[in-house]
């Protein structure tokens, strides 16, 4: 007996697959769920209300990495839009760090202005904001950047909080992060 598919945003638990005369079929899956089922939160209670707490507690793991994943890939993005041209004599950035603040009373964080840029020629420079147009103006597209840099910067340092004295140095040819202790001359 073959189990019927899911309707469109079913959630399938694993003990659904498990019927017992669906040994010789592959259990059913959905292969993209609706964001609105998770964003509405009538209907995300409806959804998992048959879930486990173990379920659950899975799920919002999952959900969790995969936003720190993709804010760290949209960070890295938007630091290639900024720093991948050639800045200076050292020829065009490689790797862009941040260093750690100092400690406040809600924690610690990226000091986003202390940020280095390391070429790939191996000098190290210490980033000085973008000059502004003969208006007094920041450039507009530079201006939407450095709002994001700034948004996601304190965004990740949520995700993972650094510690005092940590570094994060993020490649901007393989969009790696790494974080140490250390300068990474």
């Amino acid at each position: 007996m073959n189990m019927p598919e899911p309707a469109l945003n079913t959630i399938v638990a694993p003990g659904d697959a498990a019927h017992p005369s669906a040994t010789s079929t592959p259990p059913p899956r959905v292969d993209r769920l609706d964001a609105e089922c998770f964003t509405a939160h009538a209907a995300m209670e409806q959804a998992t209300a048959h879930w486990s707490l173990t379920q659950l507690t899975a799920a919002a793991g999952a959900l969790t990495v995969e936003c720190a994943r993709r804010r760290e890939a949209m960070f890295a993005d938007v630091l290639r839009a900024l720093f991948l041209v050639p800045q200076a004599e050292g020829g065009p950035v490689a790797r862009v760090e941040f260093v750690t603040d100092s400690p406040c009373e809600n924690g610690t964080f990226w000091d986003e202005s202390q940020v280095y840029l390391h070429y790939k020629d191996g000098a190290v420079d210490e980033f000085e904001d973008f000059t502004e147009d003969g208006e007094g103006d920041a450039d507009p597209v530079y201006r939407l950047l450095d709002d994001a840099f700034r948004e996601l910067l304190t965004d990740i340092a949520a995700d993972t909080p650094p510690q005092p004295g940590d570094h994060l140095i993020v490649d901007l040819e393989t969009g790696e992060f790494e974080r140490s202790g250390k300068w990474a001359m």
